[in-house]
């Protein structure tokens, strides 16, 4: 049996290595949960009438949610827990600010449709999302050093 040679450039390798497949899962998790966002911000705006911008955040918060659940668990193999909660959150709150203005302006100077907006931010985002998420969500412990429990000496 050959043996398999491990790739020459830096290109390569990064293209092969766990990184590249965290990412790939990234964006397995990413697709679903822009489908469960863009599904409810659909429905909340035709279906109920709601302002698209308050529909957004809504339905932002409910694929967030997921994707913080699915992301620890599939992609990071990071145990999910109120603190991390937290971190995935404050990333995600950053995100929903800039996103939303974006697309305040792409749907009402830029006249984009409101969905087509929704996924081109979806789309722009990513590789932020997931460099912040490797390095600060899902990096950190559990829970802060000095909430762990004493060490008994």
């Amino acid at each position: 049996m050959a043996r398999m040679k491990r790739p020459s450039t830096f290109i390569a390798r990064l293209a092969t290595g766990p990184a590249a497949r965290q990412l790939f899962r990234f964006c397995g998790v990413g697709t679903l949960c822009l489908g469960t966002t863009a599904g409810g911000l659909a429905a909340l705006h035709e279906l109920a009438g709601m302002n698209y911008l308050v529909a957004y955040v809504l339905s932002f918060c409910l694929g967030n949610l997921l994707g913080y659940l699915l992301n620890g668990r599939h992609t990071f193999g990071a145990p999910v827990s109120p603190f991390g909660g937290m971190r995935y959150l404050s990333v995600n709150t950053a995100l929903l600010v800039i996103s939303t203005v974006l697309m305040k302006i792409l749907v009402e100077t830029v006249h984009v449709w409101y969905m087509a907006a929704c996924f081109s931010l979806a789309v722009a985002t990513t590789p932020f999302s997931f460099l912040l998420h490797k390095r600060f969500s899902y990096s950190a412990p559990a829970r802060p050093a000095h909430l762990l429990p004493e060490s008994p000496n």
